[in-house]
């Protein structure tokens, strides 16, 4: 039977909800006008209900819709301003000045990473000029790793700290990941970065003891798995895919699940809930009072509820795994209830809760790639499953796999194309071998978590599960290794993204409704693909852009010419080091793409190509003229050079800037973010005293120059 509007009502509440919550984030009402609009549509509702004519008349129901979805839309509005802390009279930086101590809770043990200590904060008191006041919100203070610490920092630690909080930094390259925004989205806007010194201990703890147990859980299984596996990859994995802890994955593993589109399983979600929940029942089945008795399939059902909730807490509670937790919540409710349910409406009211309890987790990945995925899975496999019948059991679950996968890729791959600019191409292959593996592990796993302190037993349920981690780890690396397993560096837009969903949607749309409007519509949105495709590489055939990135380690120039790159930095290649993934790949993927040449800048031989030519210090990109000022270049200084627009310092050389003015009139004083902070900080200040414009990219960003 064809899906229509009628069969899922969800989905007409969720809409007006979603809308309100996405016009929120951009153009915010204020809570009072919210209000007002809750309260004076459902006034004219009520107007309207008791108008005996208009209630009666079929034809004008729409207009109750209408006016029901007003107030839905504007309590998204209400729960972006209620949720927003900045918003709050007590956020702790309202009350804040230079003499400010606040005191603050640990809400998570500290996580390390490679460099720095990252502390999860809740904050309580701000104490200043002899006043205590009451304070909320919460922050990330970060500390070197090799700080010596005044205090041993365990969960629900109170300790103070000097105000020493700032708003995050804003990306300093043009389509670099946006930090600030992120930790906006996660209700965090200030941050700070400590010394050993800025924190005082209270000697007070205040541990909630749910958490308490959460956090001593997953250290438990971490030294379960220390005691049973030396390899590091299974331990990490494998702490992944059972409890969700994805940071001490190796860079190189993470990455090669990325290329290979299984990435979705290191995500605790669907999959992992699902097989806990299959177990438990499987578990229970022998009590047969919890099947035929009302009470027994209450205490069943809370049973699962609590079991399936305290999974959640233990991984992390991330937008995938709340997604399964509250699905599979409505689903045991509805069979306590002995009443079917529609997957899609199940799946919608899930959304709808989840955006009522925070609104700003629609603008995290892993929540929309999680619903879409299941979404996907819901529409278009039956459709798949419909054009072939395998009479084989072999052959019908090997199909069955393929088109789940190609059902939630459907769904996902826009999206995915817009944040990560790649496709694995083997995605099919991965994960026919993948999914498979993963039922033993996550069994295999929740097992050894279940009893890992039995020595009888563990160490076979251990064997099981390091057996099928190395075969799942050892598939996923011989499918990387494959020749062309990744496309990557592929610009994919806002408009991109709006369009293919439009064209999907329509898509969607023909096969529900089978109405031949919605596949012109699809077709018609497919065409808008390819124009705003063609129309991105027209105009950036017509530009000339030259960028100067803000990099940690290594000078980096790009200039795009006639939809053509070239990258010049003082080490080649440069396209495997970590100052291009992070810094320069994205930008270049949203402009003319992956870099044609790579060139040194200290190539004394000289270089040339179209609109470019290099031969230390001289850089001619276009009609622009660089000069490296470097160590080895100041021998080379020209008496007078009015051609010259930039002048690029590098090395951290000693110059003279008076004498640079007389030299280089007109040009512009550039310092390489790469070089000593004092001398940078010198070059700035006296090079504006000498009469030099001068750019700081560690403060203003990449220098981005457009024709």
């Amino acid at each position: 039977m064809p899906i229509t509007w009628h069969h899922i009502p969800m989905l007409r509440l969720l809409l007006p909800l979603l809308l309100g919550v996405g016009s929120a984030l951009f153009f915010p009402l204020s809570l009072s006008v919210a209000c007002a609009l809750i309260l004076g549509s459902m006034t004219v509702y009520f107007i309207l209900a008791n108008t005996r004519r208009l209630a009666k008349h079929f034809h004008a129901q729409w207009i109750f819709g209408m006016v029901l979805h007003i107030p839905l839309f504007a309590f998204g509005h209400v729960l972006i301003n209620l949720h927003n802390p900045i918003n709050q009279s007590q956020y702790f930086m309202h009350h804040a000045d230079s003499t400010a101590v606040f005191q603050c809770r640990l809400t998570a043990p500290p996580l390390e990473s490679e460099r720095s200590i990252r502390l999860n904060v809740q904050m309580q008191f701000c104490l200043q000029n002899g006043s205590v006041t009451a304070v909320n919100g919460k922050s990330i203070i970060y500390v070197r790793k090799d700080a010596v610490l005044p205090f041993n920092m365990v969960y629900g630690d109170v300790f103070l700290i000097r105000h020493i909080f700032q708003e995050p930094d804003p990306p300093k390259n043009p389509g670099a990941f946006n930090f600030s925004r992120y930790l906006q989205q996660l209700g965090i806007h200030h941050i700070a970065f400590a010394k050993a010194n800025d924190m005082v201990p209270t000697h007070q703890r205040e541990a909630k003891w749910q958490w308490k147990c959460i956090y001593n859980a997953r250290l438990y299984f971490h030294r379960v798995l220390d005691q049973y596996f030396q390899d590091a990859d299974i331990k990490t994995v494998g702490e992944a895919m059972v409890i969700g802890s994805k940071t001490a994955i190796d860079a190189d593993m993470r990455q090669a699940y990325a290329n290979t589109g299984t990435m979705h399983i290191l995500a605790v979600s669907g999959l992992h809930v699902g097989i806990l929940y299959a177990v438990l029942v499987f578990l229970l089945r022998p009590v047969t009072w919890l099947h035929k008795n009302k009470n027994g399939r209450k205490v069943m059902c809370l049973l699962l509820l609590i079991i399936i909730w305290w999974y959640a807490c233990l991984a992390g509670l991330s937008a995938s795994v709340n997604r399964s937790a509250v699905m599979f919540s409505f689903l045991s409710l509805g069979k306590l209830w002995e009443r079917d349910s529609n997957t899609f409406n199940v799946l919608f009211a899930s959304m709808f809760v989840l955006i009522v309890a925070d609104p700003f987790c629609v603008t995290q990945a892993g929540f929309q790639l999680s619903y879409l995925a299941v979404g996907g899975i819901l529409f278009f496999q039956p459709f798949f499953m419909r054009l072939y019948r395998p009479k084989w059991r072999i052959i019908k679950y090997v199909y069955e796999l393929l088109t789940v996968s190609i059902s939630a890729q459907v769904a996902t791959l826009p999206l995915t194309l817009f944040y990560f600019h790649q496709f694995p191409n083997y995605f099919l292959v991965s994960n026919l071998l993948a999914i498979p593996i993963s039922f033993v592990v996550l069994v295999a796993g929740l097992a050894l978590f279940a009893f890992g302190s039995i020595s009888v037993i563990a160490p076979f349920i251990a064997a099981c599960f390091g057996w099928s981690m190395s075969l799942m780890n050892g598939s996923i690396l011989a499918v990387d290794r494959l020749p062309y397993a990744v496309t990557d560096d592929i610009y994919f837009s806002i408009g991109s993204l709006c369009l293919v969903y439009a064209c999907v949607f329509a898509f969607g749309g023909w096969l529900a409704l089978r109405n031949i409007r919605w596949g012109i519509a699809a077709l018609l949105f497919l065409v808008g693909v390819i124009a705003e495709r063609q129309l991105h590489n027209l105009t950036e055939w017509q530009s000339e852009r030259m960028v100067i990135y803000t990099t940690k380690e290594h000078p980096v120039i790009s200039f795009q010419y006639r939809g053509k790159t070239v990258l010049f930095s003082d080490t080649i290649p440069i396209t495997t080091l970590s100052d291009y993934q992070f810094s320069v790949q994205a930008d270049l993927v949203d402009h003319a793409g992956a870099p044609e040449k790579e060139v040194s800048l200290l190539d004394t031989l000289g270089r040339s190509g179209e609109g470019w030519a290099v031969r230390f210090p001289w850089v001619i990109l276009g009609d622009e003229v660089l000069f490296m000022l470097h160590p080895a270049s100041l021998q080379q200084l020209p008496d007078l050079s009015p051609e010259v627009d930039y002048l690029y310092i590098l090395g951290d050389p000693f110059l003279n800037l008076s004498d640079l003015k007389k030299r280089f009139p007109k040009a512009v004083l550039v310092p390489d973010n790469t070089g000593n902070y004092r001398r940078k900080r010198f070059y700035a200040s006296a090079g504006a005293k000498n009469g030099f414009e001068v750019y700081t990219l560690d403060q203003s960003g990449a220098f981005v120059l457009e024709k």
